[in-house]
């Protein structure tokens, strides 16, 4: 298992070398945390030009950030959001950098936005550490992650504490404003929430305007045709796990897509789902029939015909009656009905598994009392 790396940015004279931090243990995880290995063949990756950036203030959408700037950050009248790179090594696999530069300063104020900065990064370094790294969804819904590391960079960003993932593309926040901005790119964007929620996981970070800043579409992804660039075939991923919950039952009795009008919360059945109702514009006000509610009607009257089925077996069911036109939420599900009927009995079968697998622990009010020791860093 590599535990050094050397990490070039491109414009900057020198190579760095970086090292695997190891968290330490604590209460809920005494055995510690462990990450993806990073692949035994590469020993250096690279950032090229124009390739480090970070998420505007306003609008959340990337913005390119010189390197002459990168030790700015942490500074009280700089933006303290992460510093993210784009990287990739020789054979051209690609990854994401998330900075935090003058770590050795910013250790010792917790009150300040940079150190929650810091603890964010490690909030989600321990979710995947603890809940995504074995499961079905790391590189495949989750990007891979490959632990924290460390760097002295001297003049140009101190002591770098860093975290390593898989690369997986471009925000929805950003590809929105593009020719990418597709209808059915935002339906794949918002399957893939649903997915999530099935495999058991709340993000816990999908309530505000810019939330898709965190759902990230692979357009650049290994033998990608460029139609499906457009027409929501590319792979897609969800990112930034510092307020993630596992072991979820998701009760949602629609599915995210345009239902024409607004639905309260609580008859959603999962206030995130409805949080992305919104967030998609999906439910609006509206003088005519409420079609919404039939919906719900359905899945309440579904599920009193098969009150042994699980949900998300359910969400199978009335996507594939009431919503054929679009793209099931999990394409490899193998699925059957009992007959013709509207309320037929489902049949599904997971290809290489019996049942969808969920994880039960949680990840919240972890103390990091090391983070206030420069030295370790």
């Amino acid at each position: 298992m590599g535990t050094n790396l050397r990490i070039h940015f491109q414009g900057l004279p020198r190579t760095y070398s970086a090292r695997r931090w190891d968290l330490l243990p604590v209460p809920e995880h005494p055995d510690g945390f462990e990450f993806e290995p990073m692949p035994a063949n590469i020993k250096k990756i690279v950032v090229p030009p124009r390739s480090v950036f970070q998420n505007r203030q306003g609008d959340r959408r990337a913005g390119e950030l010189m390197l002459q700037d990168v030790k700015c950050w942490g500074d009280d009248d700089w933006d303290p959001n992460p510093i993210y790179a784009n990287a990739q090594s020789s054979d051209g696999t690609r990854f994401c950098l998330r900075l935090i530069v003058n770590a050795e300063n910013v250790v010792r104020d917790p009150s300040s936005r940079p150190y929650r900065a810091l603890s964010r990064l490690l909030d989600d370094a321990m979710f995947h550490s603890a809940e995504l790294k074995d499961s079905e969804v790391a590189g495949s819904l989750v990007p891979i992650h490959y632990g924290v590391w460390a760097m002295k960079t001297g003049d140009w960003g101190g002591k770098v504490l860093f975290s390593i993932t898989q690369g997986c593309g471009v925000s929805w926040n950003e590809l929105s404003h593009t020719k990418m901005g597709t209808n059915a790119n935002r339906m794949l964007v918002a399957r893939t929430c649903e997915a999530l929620h099935d495999y058991g996981y709340e993000h816990g970070g999908m309530a505000d305007s810019y939330a898709l800043r965190h759902v990230l579409i692979d357009i650049h992804a290994p033998g990608l045709a460029p139609a499906d660039r457009l027409n929501g075939k590319a792979p897609c991923y969800i990112v930034g796990f510092s307020d993630a919950r596992a072991g979820h039952r998701c009760n949602r009795t629609v599915p995210i897509v345009p239902l024409e009008v607004r639905l309260p919360d609580e008859t959603v059945g999962c206030q995130e789902i409805a949080d992305l109702l919104r967030v998609f514009k999906f439910v609006r006000s509206t003088e005519s029939a409420n079609p919404a509610l039939e919906v719900v009607q359905w899945h309440e009257e579904y599920s009193r015909e098969h009150p042994d089925l699980e949900n998300f077996k359910v969400m199978i069911a009335q996507r594939a009656k009431l919503y054929p036109q679009f793209a099931p939420v999990h394409p490899t599900y193998l699925v059957a009905f009992a007959d013709e009927g509207m309320y037929a009995r489902v049949e599904v079968t997971i290809p290489g598994s019996e049942e969808v697998s969920e994880t039960d622990a949680l990840i919240h009010d972890l103390r990091r009392s090391d983070l206030n020791d420069p030295v370790s860093v």
